[in-house]
């Protein structure tokens, strides 16, 4: 799908679809809807992985992919072990 699709468009929408997600936990009226934003939570999640993995090895030099690819997972890392 990241072929087909513009990447950073992916990207962009993952992203903000997480962010409108991820505070619906918080209101007690949608506790029977767990299980739906669940779902979406993990299906917008899980575009952003791989879709930004092959954004930054297309768009890093040739020599440097090694290195652009370990700084592209220390972020990541990094935001999962900080928390939303």
């Amino acid at each position: 799908m990241a072929d087909r699709i513009n990447r950073r468009l992916l990207i962009i929408i993952s992203l903000l679809a997480i962010s409108v997600i991820s505070p619906l936990y918080a209101l007690q009226f949608l506790i029977p809807y767990f299980l739906i934003l669940q779902f979406f939570m993990g299906a917008f999640g899980v575009m952003v992985g791989p879709t930004t993995r092959v954004h930054v090895l297309d768009e890093s030099p040739q020599k440097s992919v090694g290195l652009f690819a370990s700084l592209r997972w220390a972020v990541s890392m990094g935001g999962s072990i900080l928390g939303p």
